[in-house]
């Protein structure tokens, strides 16, 4: 007798929450800085015999880095990227990488963000442990059928790369609260450094120069304090930083920022609850802000958090 479709459905969906059960868990000890660096360089600086350029600079970091490697806005189809070549050194390094997969904000079609990480697989391998969906969805317009994509995406990500495969969603923003049941990092807070200053757009909840907005379930108010559990996430008492449950860490990426700025930022950053960070002058005037390393970095990955 054929299977119904309920039954289908029900083994489905059994299958997608067995696959998402292995998100969440700590990535590295704190103490010292998490970097999440966005390695858009140049492949022609990857060779067999070793790194140079911004490459072999980020490598420096050595195992509190987590690379976002993006050959083509995504992977490169034709085969003959040489990004490939700077995987083994990476990885001697220490450095962890991950695959660059654009979402689209939830509208890209499911079965591209699929192909994507196929290819990735198929080209790099072992060398990767996870994936990097940007243009994640923000808290304030999510469709039902945008948080169907990324719950495939990342059950997808987990039967590929395993359970304790590396998944990032990259709302750059507040995100929808749903993320915090399926990504191991969730990016909080990308812009230029200026919006860092003004206190704009802190991750899922504010420092406590924001006006809170009553019942916006995104803040760290009263409302959001009693349904904490239904959110799957936790104010402090102050209702200043804001934490996630279940082990998922926050991400900031800060670029075109200063020199006199960058070290206050990051401090400011890792006190408001991003366990990753990365910091870059780069990225100003609609400049490529990930194509370099900053100046700063041997501070910035020597800081003492």
């Amino acid at each position: 007798m054929a299977p119904s479709r309920l039954l289908l459905a029900g083994l489905q969906e059994a299958l997608l929450v067995a696959l998402l059960a292995g998100c969440c868990a700590p990535l590295y000890a704190a103490g010292t800085p998490n970097l999440m660096v966005p390695a858009y360089f140049s492949s022609s600086l990857c060779s067999r015999k070793g790194l140079s350029g911004p490459w072999a600079t980020m490598a420096q970091g050595g195992s509190n880095v987590l690379a976002i490697i993006n050959p083509n806005s995504g992977p490169d189809r034709t085969g003959v990227d040489m990004t490939q070549l700077c995987m083994p050194h990476l990885r001697a390094a220490g450095v962890r990488s991950i695959g660059y997969v654009s979402t689209n904000y939830g509208d890209r079609d499911v079965k591209d963000i699929m192909r994507d990480i196929d290819t990735y697989q198929k080209q790099f391998g072992s060398h990767f442990v996870g994936i990097f969906l940007d243009e994640g969805t923000s808290w304030w317009d999510t469709s039902a059928a945008q948080l169907k994509v990324y719950r495939t995406a990342v059950a997808y990500v987990r039967r590929k790369y395993g359970t304790s495969s590396v998944v990032v969603i990259n709302s750059g923003t507040r995100f929808p609260p749903q993320f915090l049941e399926l990504a191991d990092i969730l990016v909080g807070f990308e812009s230029p450094g200026y919006r860092w200053r003004n206190g704009n757009n802190h991750g899922v909840c504010p420092t406590p120069d924001f006006v809170r907005t009553p019942g916006d379930s995104g803040y760290c108010d009263d409302r959001t304090l009693k349904n904490r559990k239904r959110l799957n996430m936790y104010c402090d008492k102050r209702g200043a930083a804001c934490r996630t449950a279940g082990g998922t860490q926050l991400a900031a990426i800060v670029y075109c920022t200063t020199s006199a700025a960058w070290e206050g930022q990051a401090q400011n950053a890792v006190d408001a609850g991003y366990e990753w960070i990365f910091l870059t002058g780069d990225g100003c005037g609609n400049r490529n802000p990930f194509d370099s390393m900053p100046s700063y970095w041997s501070q910035q990955r020597s800081l003492d958090v």
